[in-house]
């Protein structure tokens, strides 16, 4: 493969067991799925803190 070509993914999800190149890896219950961790992936990356809400 080139190392200039672009694959789909999430953030963070290099080692998951969806292949993101596949179209049904995309659906609503997959993408569901796995974009709550790609997004706790990215806020630790970037060092946002997950506020706590206090009913």
């Amino acid at each position: 493969m080139n190392q200039n070509t672009v694959q789909p993914g999430l953030f963070g999800l290099d080692r998951s067991n969806r292949d993101f190149s596949q179209a049904n890896s995309w659906g609503k219950n997959q993408f569901n799925n796995s974009f709550p961790a790609s997004l706790t992936c990215y806020m630790h990356s970037q060092m946002i803190k997950l506020l706590r809400q206090v009913d």
